[in-house]
């Protein structure tokens, strides 16, 4: 296997990262049968470990990469949780485990309608952070969390991972196979829903235009601070354009 620190002398580009030392290997034994030298950074106590290689290196490790990519996401698309019971079973007494966290609900969202298409029962917990100001107002940072159960973990975990690796590749200027990115644009193109994985989908009119009158304005500004008081996120319908008839989602 290649050196796990860096040779001295050697410059260091970070090509990519693993979420432990045991996924890393195999990519690491591809690097060295194409006869990449790498090494690895982190990955104590089963921490994130990144991969490096040497500048004159990253264009054959980038290959390498997208050939790994390529495979590991051919292999996850076709796993269905079905065959570990799915959503349908009861969860209820088998440990649950947080997957990754989203800033951004429309995020949490499609990771869910990812999880939903593999029949993945998943839970999305949400945890409202301190307070920002900006401009004459306040706005609530929120962090959602998917968990899954123990025994859909590790494909949570390496989907989560493999487009990460993705974003990586596309950072390197290289293009991957777009079969891990197909379901996220069919979300944004209205086309499945990010909550169940339906694909009848249907437009949502435009929102009604609110006035904009001094008492409109006094009336938002008591909601919005009683909103803020409870610690509650203030939902924003304006920006909604689809609707799944199966489930009622509206993104």
């Amino acid at each position: 296997m290649s050196p796990t620190s860096r040779p001295v002398g050697t410059q260091s580009v970070l090509l990519t990262s693993f979420c432990h030392e045991r996924a890393a290997a195999p990519f690491l034994e591809s690097l060295a049968s194409a006869g990449v030298r790498a090494w690895t950074e982190g990955g104590e106590n089963e921490a994130p470990v990144g991969v490096c290689v040497a500048p004159s290196d990253v264009p054959a490790a980038a290959e390498v990469l997208r050939r790994h990519v390529e495979a590991r996401v051919a292999e996850l698309e076709a796993f269905d949780g079905t065959a570990l019971g799915g959503v349908d079973a009861d969860w209820s007494e088998t440990p649950w485990h947080e997957v990754t966290s989203f800033s951004e609900e429309g995020e949490a969202n499609v990771f869910a309608g990812v999880l939903a298409s593999h029949d993945v029962p998943f839970r999305l917990s949400r945890r409202d952070m301190l307070p920002r100001a900006y401009g004459h107002g306040y706005a609530m940072d929120r962090i959602v969390r998917v968990a899954v159960p123990e025994p859909f973990l590790a494909w949570a975990v390496a989907w989560v991972e493999a487009g990460q690796q993705r974003s990586d590749l596309e950072e390197l200027g290289i293009e991957p196979d777009a079969d891990l990115e197909s379901y996220y644009d069919a979300v944004e193109a209205g086309t499945v829903c990010p909550e169940c994985g339906g694909k009848d989908i249907e437009p949502l009119p435009p929102a009604p235009a609110k006035a904009k009158d001094f008492l409109g304005f006094l009336l938002g500004l008591v909601k919005d601070i009683v909103l803020l008081a409870v610690a509650r996120e203030i939902p924003d319908d304006g920006d909604k354009t689809h609707v799944c008839r199966d489930c009622g989602c509206e993104w």
